[in-house]
């Protein structure tokens, strides 16, 4: 008579099996906290109405008579130009006021070492920063370095009305 397997040579013992299993939830936790992290890392966008193009902006806005803003800010972005980008800058308040005074607008994306030749035009000596230029192409205001909320850059926006 022959006997059958049973047990412990047809399966694999239950250490084993709980050690696998583990291994898979571990495995799968690191996985989503490298998702989490990446996205949190990813910084939110101006909305398609920023131009990538600074030089342009300016060229723009001196040959129609515009006055530009200009927002500077570090590639990758940290998490003061994150907190400006998603709380000043891409307000419906902010935006209301680009509009009303016909601004052209721009981000110039710098290294942190801030040796742009835009950077060192407009004194640019911390970030992020945001510069408001005349339509002379004259800086009627700049703040550098600190969290800029949206009534701030809005009461900056409206310094060219009188010009």
């Amino acid at each position: 008579m022959t006997q059958q397997a049973s047990g412990p040579a047809s399966t694999p013992p239950k250490d084993k099996k709980d050690a696998r299993i583990k291994l898979v939830f571990v495995a799968i936790l690191i996985g989503v906290a490298i998702v989490i992290y990446w996205q949190q890392r990813q910084p939110p966008e101006l909305s398609a109405n920023w131009s990538r193009d600074p030089a342009a902006a300016i060229k723009d806005g001196q040959d129609k008579g515009r006055p530009v803003v200009l927002f500077f800010m570090t590639d990758p972005a940290n998490e003061a130009t994150v907190r400006m980008i998603k709380d000043s800058l891409d307000t419906p308040q902010v935006r209301n006021t680009l509009a009303a005074y016909n601004y052209c607008y721009a981000v110039a994306k710098v290294g942190r070492d801030l040796q742009s030749p835009l950077a060192r035009k407009y004194e640019i000596t911390a970030l992020p920063a945001v510069v408001v230029i005349s339509p002379t192409g004259t800086v009627v205001d700049k703040k550098m370095g600190v969290f800029i909320g949206h009534a701030e850059v809005s009461t900056m926006l409206e310094k060219v009305k009188g010009l």
